[in-house]
């Protein structure tokens, strides 16, 4: 004859559990795809050519979501790449806020400063793209670019010396 096996204590969870990581997901997904969504819209506008209203969408998304330096870092470089000769003023002081608010999120991703100072510097402000550029280069000094935009800027400035100390 056998003896039956003793009965195993189970455990009374229920698997309802289940929808609390489910609903956090979820809950993730849809405030990501919130500000990603009118993003990728002004993206897909900007390459039809409508700049103004691709601009708009992506404001959209850095009011959504305003922690993301991603969204400011493009919004500001697509300011700068439409403005090609500089002329409008608006858009310009746009694309160099978007720039800013985006060091100040993340000043250890010194690349967006480096980009800040360039566009300075193609607007004619030669002391604050050096500044600039002299900070990013003071917080990533592996980085080879920051001195040589500064040598050339210095160059161009007529800053023979500095130029030269720079590259």
């Amino acid at each position: 004859t056998s003896l039956p096996e003793p009965h195993r204590k189970q455990l009374d969870i229920s698997l309802n559990v289940l929808w609390v990581p489910a609903f956090a997901f979820l809950t993730c997904t849809v405030l990501v795809l919130n500000a990603y969504v009118p993003f990728w819209i002004g993206l897909q506008r900007i390459q039809t050519g409508d700049v103004t209203g691709g601009l708009q969408k992506m404001q959209v998304a850095i009011e959504r979501d305003p922690n993301l330096v991603f969204y400011r870092v493009e919004a500001g470089l697509t300011r700068a790449a439409f403005d090609e000769n500089l002329q409008n003023k608006q858009m310009l002081s746009l694309a160099k806020y978007d720039l800013a608010q985006a060091i100040q999120s993340k000043p250890e991703l010194t690349w967006i400063a480096g980009n800040l100072g360039i566009l300075e510097w193609q607007n004619g402000n030669f002391q604050g793209a050096q500044q600039i550029l002299s900070a990013a280069m003071n917080a990533a000094p592996e980085e080879a670019s920051y001195p040589l935009n500064l040598g050339y800027i210095n160059e161009v400035s007529g800053n023979t010396k500095e130029a030269v100390q720079y590259y």
